[in-house]
């Protein structure tokens, strides 16, 4: 008897731990930043208009873009972030729709940088 109770309790405490395994898993989040280096700016306005576009994409969560008056230079950040256990046919953010939009404004962009700042 005392070995069936004892199979039973193992059995309801690994069933526990592993519905909570699964809803910890469900509810994580993915957060990557994104470094985008690009050339050919030429106003604080044409940054603005950039900043904005960026903000409307999916799964974007902010972004920022450094940029001193009188260069050509600048750097994109692109703070991003979604669930980590996603279908397949869900939207997802990629380095290469800032490069189209990039390349749509008429700018250089050069090699991006993907951080993954998770936290767990």
């Amino acid at each position: 008897m005392k070995k069936i109770i004892v199979l039973i309790v193992s059995a309801l405490c690994i069933n526990v731990t592993n519905t909570q395994a699964q809803t910890e898993n469900a509810s994580a989040e993915k957060k990557i930043l994104v470094y985008y280096p690009f050339d050919g700016v030429n106003t604080t306005e044409e940054i603005a208009l950039i900043d904005s576009e960026i903000k409307k994409m999916v799964n974007v969560t902010d972004s920022k873009t450094e940029y001193k008056a009188g260069k050509t230079k600048a750097q994109l950040q692109v703070w991003v972030t979604y669930k980590a256990n996603m279908g397949e046919n869900e939207a997802v953010f990629t380095a290469a729709m800032l490069k189209k939009l990039l390349l749509q404004k008429g700018y250089n962009p050069h090699q991006p940088r993907e951080i993954n700042i998770t936290n767990k």
